[in-house]
């Protein structure tokens, strides 16, 4: 019993040879698993737990250790001869937990190297852009006149992704199509009766403006008749007369910025602006809000065209 128990324990290899560990993963990657038998053989340490000779198992230390998240069916020590037979045998004799381990570590490793080459590639990019960008910067300080890059309306917001948004990138084979004679004429006969409706709107606003002054001055006047009736009243009653100082102004305890944004904004008039047309009224005209698109359509014209026109309606509405 003696040299079979020896025979057994020599089944397994040695210590010195497990340092030439056979790195069976790449034979388990082509067939899709390891070829096993049943372990006739146990050795003196990892193997079953040590027993008497009654065959009672001996509560030694090997018997209580355990590892942190490992489940008590995967400790050999607790395991019986069957389970050791075609379980913990094979497992030890491919050194699966030594596999495992060195799986954990390639994963591990495929992972830092995968954020490696994206921390690598987000500073290329960023880096890239910056220059790109100090580049432009200075091509535009040393250019002595430059035009932006005309991008399409549609790449800042998915709303303006429509046919009138477009109109001032649209090539000259389209632009025929839509701005045809009649459309523009129809356009600026917009304008001329938006224009004629805002003059008569800032009519009535300059005849209503002009009343409520004569109102405030009839009222100014009433009030000052009012004071030397009373004063006059004052003096026959024999009573001292009021002190006036009408240089004097009430004081405020407020500061200059709080007075300045507490000054009422005055309404909108057509004297005060420079083009009628920038107001809400002709928003989506043709000769308002796409002056390039008439450039495009009469080429060395078209801007002069549309800012002329705005010009003369300017001029009408005031």
């Amino acid at each position: 019993s003696t040299a079979c128990s020896r025979e057994e324990s020599c089944a397994l290899p040695s210590p010195r040879a497990t340092l030439d560990f056979e790195d069976r993963r790449e034979e388990r990657r082509r067939q899709g698993l390891l070829k096993w038998r049943l372990e006739r053989g146990v050795p003196d340490v990892g193997g079953l737990g040590w027993r008497t000779r009654k065959g009672q198992l001996i509560k030694n230390q090997t018997f209580y250790a355990a590892k942190p998240k490992e489940n008590m069916w995967d400790n050999p020590t607790h395991a019986g001869p069957k389970t050791w037979t075609t379980y913990h045998g094979p497992r030890l004799r491919n050194d699966a937990p030594l596999m495992s381990r060195r799986e954990m570590l390639d994963a591990n490793q495929e992972d830092w190297e995968t954020k490696k080459a994206f921390v690598n590639t987000a500073r290329v990019q960023t880096l890239d852009r910056l220059y790109h960008q100090k580049m432009e910067n200075y091509q535009k300080e040393i250019a002595s006149q430059w035009a932006p890059h005309r991008r399409a309306r549609k790449e800042v917001h998915q709303s303006l992704d429509c046919f009138t948004a477009e109109l001032d990138s649209m090539p000259m084979k389209e632009l025929r199509k839509v701005l045809t004679p009649q459309v523009l004429k129809r356009d600026r006969d917009a304008i001329r009766s938006i224009t004629k409706r805002v003059q008569v709107e800032e009519t009535w606003k300059a005849a209503w403006k002009q009343l409520e002054q004569d109102r405030r001055q009839d009222t100014l006047v009433a009030h000052e008749q009012r004071a030397a009736y009373n004063d006059m009243l004052t003096e026959l009653a024999g009573q001292p007369p009021r002190q006036r100082c009408p240089s004097a102004r009430p004081r405020s305890g407020c500061s200059r910025r709080t007075e300045e944004l507490a000054r009422p904004t005055g309404p909108r008039h057509t004297d005060l602006i420079a083009d009628v047309t920038q107001l809400g009224d002709y928003k989506g005209l043709l000769h308002v809000d796409h002056k390039r698109a008439l450039e495009a359509r009469f080429p060395g014209r078209g801007h002069q065209l549309s800012s002329d026109f705005a010009e003369r309606a300017t001029e009408s509405a005031r």
